[in-house]
């Protein structure tokens, strides 16, 4: 017994070495400082992407269209919620470049994007933005949905000027008369109204006059590492689908989130509005071929596109 107990003694004073770390898989992600991306906030903040065994490194972009270049050029894996159009262009003009693991939709309730003009405006209506300087964010989707929406009241292609601004500059250009109204997205659109500066004249434009639902822009890996990493991707969409719900159930502690990614004061970030999210599962996949089919007729692309093959397929 002895020599078992003094054994057993060695035994546990012999320095062991420590476990080893399990490997994370690393990804470079990119975004947009915007509400709309808030499922990857969420994610990120949450510790879901954590969950999952994924070390995150998110990326800043100002555009879509910058976000999608970096996809093409593999300086990022994946991108949070970019614009539809674009990522149809992209598919258009150079195939089979990404996969879509998450979308938003412009539903009945949404109030993320609007047109806003000067309190004071005797602008009422969008039949009056005729001949009128509009304001939107950077990239080429705005434009196009501004031209759809105004497109139901006149000739959008010659009786109005769009300017694109970046989000910080949006208000000055909207309160010193450089535009005449902005078509914004959130917070923009609330925080001018809080204070007191703005007033909507249309709402929810995109549903109300192009589609129900309208889907609006799309989160995607690219398609490399979709082929060589089925099982990172697979991890990734579990992180945002735990992103979706943590924001239908808990929305003022997922919009407290907004502020460190976004131009969002902090006071504000419980009334900013984001769009539905739609997991791997649940898009509206006739939706989308929808639009792609709308966008093809209005030669917003070049060429009628297939959506069947644009979304991810995960490892059981």
């Amino acid at each position: 017994m002895a020599v078992i107990v003094v054994a057993l003694a060695g035994w546990l004073a012999w320095p062991r070495r420590p476990a080893e770390p399990v490997p994370r898989d690393k990804i470079r992600y990119g975004y947009l400082p915007i509400a709309s991306d808030a499922s990857f906030f969420v994610a990120l903040e949450r510790g879901f992407f954590s969950q999952q065994g994924l070390d995150v490194e998110p990326i800043k972009f100002e555009a879509s269209n910058q976000a999608l270049e970096a996809v093409v050029a593999g300086r990022i894996d994946a991108t949070a919620v970019v614009a539809l159009e674009a990522a149809f262009s992209l598919e258009g003009n150079t195939p089979g470049q990404f996969k879509i693991i998450e979308m938003t939709a412009a539903t009945a309730q949404t109030k993320v994007q609007r047109i806003i003009v000067k309190r004071d405006s005797p602008i009422q209506t969008l039949a009056d933005l005729r001949g009128k300087k509009i304001g939107t964010f950077p990239g080429s989707q705005m434009v196009v949905f501004l031209k759809l929406i105004l497109g139901r009241f006149f000739d959008a292609e010659k009786e109005v000027e769009i300017t694109q601004l970046k989000p910080p500059l949006q208000p000055q250009a909207l309160e010193s008369g450089q535009v005449d109204a902005l078509f914004c997205l959130e917070p923009t659109g609330t925080m001018l109204e809080e204070r007191g500066l703005a007033r909507t004249i249309s709402m929810n434009p995109l549903y109300e006059f192009i589609q129900k639902p309208f889907p609006t822009a799309a989160g995607i890996v690219s398609t490399q590492l979709a082929n060589d990493k089925p099982d990172v991707v697979r991890k990734i969409e579990a992180a945002l689908r735990s992103a979706h719900e943590f924001i239908r159930r808990q929305p003022i502690d997922a919009a407290l989130v907004l502020p460190k990614y976004a131009p969002i004061e902090i006071n504000l970030a419980p009334k900013v509005a984001v769009y539905d999210y739609w997991d791997l599962h649940s898009i509206d996949r006739d939706s989308v071929q929808r639009l792609a089919d709308l966008y093809a007729a209005k030669g917003v692309l070049t060429k009628r596109i297939s959506t069947t093959s644009l979304y991810a397929k995960l490892p059981k």
